[in-house]
């Protein structure tokens, strides 16, 4: 889990299904949330990337705007 500006990032992880790994965004001023499953290959515009745990690791998506 980590904290940026107002929102806190998780990763979401289920040990025994890894391709629903997601990571969940809590805005902590309004306590709306989501969670984010793929997001848009920045080199490929039609290409999405699923967010999956593989060897223990986990890619986290920080979004600047």
């Amino acid at each position: 889990m980590e904290m940026k500006d107002n929102k806190i990032y998780a990763t979401i992880f289920n040990p025994i299904h890894t391709d629903v790994s997601s990571i969940m965004v809590y805005n902590t001023l309004n306590g709306e949330y989501k969670f984010v499953e793929s997001f848009d290959f920045p080199l490929e515009s039609n290409k999405k990337i699923q967010i999956r745990r593989v060897g223990g690791q986990m890619v986290q998506k920080y979004r600047t705007s």
